[in-house]
């Protein structure tokens, strides 16, 4: 990790049953049907993220509880005055090219990155920070926080289909 990655609070967590739930995740989601959005922000294959909230999400069952052992993690870890929660959550599929724009999540203190699917030489989150631009190096089968007021993006894709599911807390 770089010396400018150490001065913020990133926080990496590695999912320790990863490659047996990601087959399950990842029928979950092919279950849902497609979903493209395509906006002036974003160009993503498919995603829930414009979804109604009552619409049917069946991957959450699936990694409910790699989710509530990060959070129970990250709240020992943080001196936060109440216990973090859970808030909105969504996935997001990146075909070849696509991209979304720079932005930061509001209305939470955290914001999460599960890679799901990262193919190699998939685009990885990228930051703006006291107009420092980087790459955290993280791979698939990790969850990436960090704070939700740090402008990031997700470069256009360059292989394959990158899956993500993304949650604030």
């Amino acid at each position: 990790m770089n010396k400018l990655m150490q001065e913020y609070p990133f926080y990496i967590y590695d999912v320790p049953n990863h490659l047996s739930l990601k087959p399950q995740i990842m029928k979950s989601i092919a279950s849902m049907g497609v979903h493209s959005l395509v906006d002036a922000d974003q160009q993503l294959c498919n995603s829930d993220w414009h979804l109604s909230p009552t619409f049917n999400r069946p991957y959450f069952e699936d990694v409910k509880s790699v989710l509530t052992t990060h959070l129970d993690i990250l709240n020992r870890a943080t001196d936060m005055p109440k216990p973090l929660s859970i808030g909105a959550y969504w996935f997001q599929q990146y075909a070849q090219g696509d991209y979304h724009t720079w932005h930061m999540h509001p209305n939470c203190v955290f914001s999460n990155v599960y890679y799901v699917d990262l193919p190699d030489g998939g685009s990885r989150t990228t930051f703006k920070v006291n107009n420092n631009t980087f790459d955290v190096p993280v791979n698939e089968g990790q969850i990436l926080t960090f704070p939700s007021c740090f402008v990031h993006c997700s470069m256009p894709n360059k292989v394959g289909t990158k899956t993500v599911i993304a949650f604030n807390i």
